[in-house]
């Protein structure tokens, strides 16, 4: 039987050469797709945030349905409660009013996040505080709240903050602030704290005086500027723990521009203040994590700009040249400035 003779110079390997090579144009085709992989998964975070805010819209028009106002960013006040927001007042100011022998309702407890929660599918979430009426229940209950992630305000770019204060349980934040206005008025008593306006779609102190008990109530009649020439909600990503969706002032709401010096919000509300300089007044700019007085200002972790939803419900993304342009005469509802193109 004849043998089939064997072939000479038969390879059964790559060469190193070879190898490093295949590795080398792996590595190049790599390099050339992670950062469209990166833009690809920018653009879906963007498009959710969008999407996130067009929900808080339609929230706050079914509010405004049903109560014919749009909610409040600021609790019912109990009589007792000093003027002042510093001190052991500001835990009160923050969550509820203590003490009441009736249950609480969701116009007593927080900021307006707090009172469109069912309109974001999430009344269970209310209910944990709302409809309590002992005042251990009732803290016990908006500490519990508290801490429940509500994904609607959380923006999917978002950072987790991570300095600062860290209470137990955890506060779950927001990545939206609603706007109070441009013209922020200082409490005497503790300075500048960021939102104390009274002419945009969340207005915290009225024009008549220093009496915060009254809050001010925002009609779609009132928004003489235009539904959609009028800023309702913005981005604002923290960079401390201890702010909340559930709370009021700080933690849900910013004046714009505003001369907040704030360092961030420890345990049960108490403030910590620190300087930030070159960062005032606080407009827009990108978010940056490492940066305490970054959530000082609306900001956004987007590269191409932030956020922004309109009174009429929809969402515009601004470019963040458009702090010191657009958007100082979109933050008013009465204003009657000329919006630029």
């Amino acid at each position: 039987m004849p043998t089939v003779p064997r072939s000479i110079g038969r390879r059964t390997a790559f060469t190193l050469i070879e190898l490093l090579v295949v590795i080398a144009i792996i590595a190049i085709l790599i390099g050339l797709l992670l950062p469209a992989v990166q833009k690809v998964r920018e653009a879906a975070a963007r498009l959710k945030c969008q999407n996130n805010l067009k929900q808080i819209g339609l929230a706050l028009h079914n509010y405004h349905d049903a109560n014919q106002r749009f909610p409040t960013g600021r609790p019912v006040f109990p009589a007792s409660l000093s003027s002042s927001l510093g001190g052991a007042q500001m835990p009160a100011f923050l969550a509820y009013q203590p003490g009441t022998s009736a249950a609480i309702s969701p116009e007593e407890i927080g900021g307006w996040m707090m009172r469109v929660l069912p309109y974001v599918e999430q009344d269970a979430v209310q209910r944990l505080t709302a409809g309590k009426s002992s005042a251990s229940d009732i803290s016990s209950g908006f500490s519990a709240m508290s801490a429940v992630s509500v994904s609607v305000y959380v923006c999917p770019s978002a950072v987790a903050p991570t300095a600062g204060t860290n209470p137990t349980p955890l506060p779950a934040w927001a990545s939206y602030a609603g706007v109070t206005g441009s013209d922020e008025n200082t409490d005497p008593a503790t300075g500048p704290l960021g939102m104390n306006a009274s002419n945009g779609m969340f207005p915290v102190k009225t024009p008549f005086g220093p009496d915060m008990s009254i809050r001010p109530r925002v009609q779609m009649t009132s928004i003489m500027d235009g539904l959609s020439n009028t800023v309702a909600v913005g981005e604002r990503h923290v960079t401390l723990r201890g702010t909340t969706w559930a709370g009021a002032d700080y933690h849900t709401l910013l004046a714009f521009p505003n001369q907040n010096s704030f360092g961030g919000v420890g345990p049960n509300g108490a403030i910590t203040l620190t300087a930030c300089p070159g960062s005032l007044p606080g407009r827009y700019a990108p978010f940056v994590a490492s940066d305490s007085c970054s959530q000082d200002r609306y900001n956004s972790p987007h590269t191409a700009g932030g956020n922004w939803l309109l009174a009429d419900g929809s969402v515009r993304l601004f470019a963040y040249t458009a702090g010191t342009g657009v958007l100082p005469a979109m933050v008013t509802i009465a204003g009657s400035e000329v919006v630029p193109e």
